[in-house]
C-alpha cells in the first residue's frame, strides 16, 4: 500500500512540474517554452465614458489577447494570420486609469490587443478563445438609438518582451457616432413627439480589424425603430454647423469605421411622430471615419432638408 501511495504521489509532482513549468504550444507545434515575465500597462479610457446620462450605460470591461510573432518589428504592418493567440485575460473597468497586467515569455516579440466594451449586452461576437484579431458586430436584433453598443480599443506592439512598465495606451473608438438632429419639434401650432427611429444603412462594415484599422464584410443593416435617448425625460440636444446651431436630437447610432480614412455611405431614417406618422429621411454619401462623430441635423419634422458636418469626438 505504501508503494502505491509513493507512485501516486511521485505521478502529481511530475505532472505538477509540467503544468507549472511556462510552456506553450505553437501552432506549428513546436514546443515554446521560457521565463515568463509580467507587464503593467497603464490603460486611459476617455473621460467622458464616466459621466454619460443614466441612459447610457458606461463601458464596463476591458479586455486583452496577447499574440506571438515572429516579426522582427512588429507594427500595424504585421501578418497577424501567422501570429499565434498566446493567453488572453479581462479586468473591470473601474476608473478613467487602468493598470493591467500582461504576460509574455521573456525576449519573444508581441501584439497585443485591447478591448473595451460594455459586458452585459452581446453587441459584439468574441470567440470563447478571447481572439480578438476580428471584432463583429452583433447583427441580430440591433436596435436604434442604443449607446450600450459603444466601445474602444488600443492596441501596442512588444519587441523583445522584459518585465516592468509597458507603454501608455490610450483607448479610440473603432466606431462612427451618427447623430441626427432636428431644427424644430414644431408642425404649425403643435409640437411632436419623436416615437422612435429607424435607422437603416447600405453596405455597412460589420467586422473591424484592431492591428490595422481596417473595416470588412459588409451588408445592408438595419437598426430597428427604438426612442430617442433622452435624460431625465428630456430630448438630448447636439451643437453643429457653422455659425453653431443648437438642435434636438432625435437618432444617435453607432456603426465600424476606420480610423485611418473617410468612408461614404447611403443612410435612410424613418421618424415616427406623434401626432403624425412616418417621415422618411434619405441622406447619400454621409462620410463617416472611426473616432469621429458625424451629425445630420435640418428641419427633419417638415422638410426633410439635411445638411451633414464631421467632429472630432475627443
Amino acid at each position: 500500500m505504501k508503494k502505491y501511495t509513493y507512485i501516486l504521489y511521485m505521478t502529481f509532482a511530475i505532472v505538477l512540474m509540467m503544468t507549472s513549468s511556462c510552456q506553450k504550444v505553437e501552432g506549428d507545434g513546436s514546443l515554446l517554452s521560457g521565463e515568463e515575465v509580467a507587464v503593467t500597462y497603464n490603460i486611459t479610457v476617455p473621460e467622458f465614458l464616466m459621466l454619460k446620462a443614466a441612459a447610457a450605460p458606461d463601458v464596463n470591461m476591458l479586455r486583452w489577447a496577447v499574440y506571438l510573432t515572429k516579426d522582427e518589428n512588429p507594427s500595424s504592418a504585421t501578418d497577424m494570420s501567422l501570429a499565434k493567440l498566446l493567453n488572453f485575460d479581462s479586468c473591470a473597468i473601474t476608473s478613467n486609469n487602468i493598470n493591467a497586467t500582461v504576460k509574455f515569455i521573456k525576449d519573444q516579440n508581441y501584439v497585443v490587443i485591447f478591448w473595451a466594451y460594455n459586458s452585459e449586452y452581446d453587441n459584439y461576437i468574441i470567440p470563447q478563445d478571447g481572439d480578438l484579431r476580428t471584432i463583429r458586430m452583433n447583427t441580430t436584433g440591433l436596435k436604434s438609438n442604443d449607446a450600450t453598443r459603444d466601445a474602444y480599443y488600443g492596441v501596442d506592439y512588444v519587441k523583445s518582451a522584459k518585465a516592468g512598465s509597458g507603454s501608455g495606451v490610450e483607448l479610440k473608438r473603432p466606431l462612427a457616432q451618427i447623430n441626427i438632429g432636428t431644427e424644430t419639434l414644431t408642425v404649425g401650432s403643435n409640437t411632436v413627439d419623436v416615437v422612435s427611429t429607424e435607422f437603416s444603412v447600405k453596405s455597412l462594415p460589420t467586422a473591424f480589424n484592431p492591428v490595422t484599422g481596417a473595416v470588412s464584410e459588409p451588408a445592408d443593416i438595419t437598426f430597428e425603430a427604438a426612442a430617442p435617448i433622452k435624460d431625465n425625460g428630456n430630448y438630448l440636444t447636439l451643437q453643429s454647423g457653422n455659425p453653431v446651431k443648437t438642435y434636438t436630437q432625435i437618432s444617435m447610432n453607432y456603426i465600424f469605421a476606420s480610423p485611418d480614412q473617410t468612408q461614404s455611405y447611403d443612410i435612410s431614417l424613418k421618424i415616427k411622430t406623434n401626432p403624425g406618422g412616418d417621415i422618411n429621411v434619405d441622406v447619400s454619401n454621409v462620410s463617416v471615419k472611426g473616432n469621429y462623430k458625424t451629425n445630420i441635423v435640418g428641419d427633419l419634422i417638415t422638410t426633410s432638408s439635411v445638411t451633414t458636418s464631421q467632429n472630432i469626438v475627443y
